[in-house]
């Protein structure tokens, strides 16, 4: 039984406002800069992003509410060769989408909005490849990148898996390298729909793939979405791919997202795949020796998509004491060069942001050592 498409919005001109809003029902006008409210349910989302990124915002910031989106739905064109495809998005309250499995029958609009697409594939080092998808509609003018990457050995691991729609473009640049069949490892920063959301098409695809990811991720959400049980990769843990590739993973909870979330280290190389961070804007090259620390301050300027907290800083200076030669980001170009100088400067931005976070609630005052300023009830709970 298929359930009916409750609303379908474009993307173009339809930004969510950080502003406040009040909840849908209360019969507002909604012009091309207002917010967007699904359902009464998301109702702190950044300024300026594009109701496109969807899913990908669901447990960050401050309110956990959720909706139920097709992050990048997909009408794939009918030849074997999966190299483009058209772009439209749609959403529906997550009780019916759940529902049974159900999806809405009807298309969405796609009245400006169709762009040919392909995914690009360039080795930024020895054995690992970048599979590139450019996504022009999110953020507009400068649009947005998703990344994965696949390290080749005796056992290839496929870093992050994409959308679950994107799932035919990227099963096909995966094979331009290897047989699809071949993959053995499946990993991803956190569990997201544009990191995760084609992990079980990539499990029935290679009979033999597992997913490897943190204890974490794996008890609160793998063990039971995962096809075939995961491996579960304590902090520090490595596997070995072969042809002298291996692989670290290491916890980053928080950072920049998700309780879950993590990155690998890839030893030989000095590659350091890491998910959401430095995530910026744009179609750049496939590898950059210029800066990528300002285009990431500017993407967390626009999103606001990192979960601030006091560790932050600590975390992501841990990584940098990998001394890193490649940092592979989802979201925009790889780069060259002084990682550890790059997740240092990162780690300095958010100690700044979370710092002046901190400074805006009274119980910060306290624990910066200025007690005097609490209430004299507060004061006292809090000693």
């Amino acid at each position: 039984m298929e359930a009916p498409v409750i609303r379908k919005v474009g993307i173009e001109r339809v930004p969510l406002n950080a502003g406040p809003f009040g909840h849908h029902a209360d019969g507002r006008e909604r012009g091309t800069d207002a917010a967007v409210q699904i359902d009464g349910g998301f109702h702190d989302s950044p300024s300026g992003l594009r109701l496109l990124l969807g899913t990908a915002l669901q447990d960050v910031g401050p309110s956990h509410d959720t909706f139920a989106a097709l992050l990048c739905a997909f009408n794939i064109d009918t030849p074997p060769e999966f190299r483009y495809t058209r772009l439209y998005s749609q959403y529906w309250p997550m009780s019916i989408a759940t529902a049974s499995g159900a999806r809405p029958a009807e298309k969405a609009t796609r009245k400006g909005m169709e762009e040919l697409m392909e995914t690009r594939i360039n080795e930024i080092t020895n054995g690992i490849y970048r599979l590139s998808t450019f996504v022009p509609e999110i953020a507009p003018p400068a649009g947005f990148t998703f990344n994965q990457f696949l390290i080749l050995g005796d056992e290839p691991l496929l870093f992050h898996t994409g959308l679950r729609r994107m799932f035919p473009l990227v099963r096909d640049a995966v094979s331009r390298l290897i047989p699809a069949e071949q993959l053995r490892w499946i990993a991803f920063g956190h569990y997201e729909a544009d990191e995760c959301g084609a992990m079980n098409e990539w499990l029935a695809v290679a009979p033999q793939a597992e997913v490897a990811h943190g204890q974490t991720g794996c008890l609160v959400s793998l063990n039971d979405m995962a096809d075939r049980p995961p491996r579960v990769m304590q902090d520090g843990e490595t596997i070995d791919l072969g042809k002298g590739k291996r692989v670290r993973y290491l916890d980053t909870p928080h950072i920049p997202h998700g309780w879950e979330a993590g990155v690998l280290y890839e030893e030989q190389t000095g590659t350091l795949l890491c998910g959401d961070l430095f995530t910026q804007l744009g179609d750049g090259p496939a590898l950059t020796h210029r800066d990528v620390v300002g285009p990431a301050i500017a993407a967390e300027d626009l999103f606001e998509y990192s979960s601030l907290n006091p560790g932050m800083g600590t975390t992501i200076r841990g990584l940098a004491k990998l001394a890193p030669q490649t940092l592979a980001l989802m979201h925009g170009p790889s780069f060259a060069g002084d990682g550890a100088a790059a997740l240092r400067a990162l780690a300095d931005d958010y100690d700044q942001r979370v710092r002046h976070a901190l400074a805006d609630t009274p119980i910060a005052a306290f624990e910066y050592g200025r007690g005097d300023q609490l209430p004299a009830g507060l004061a006292a709970t809090a000693a």
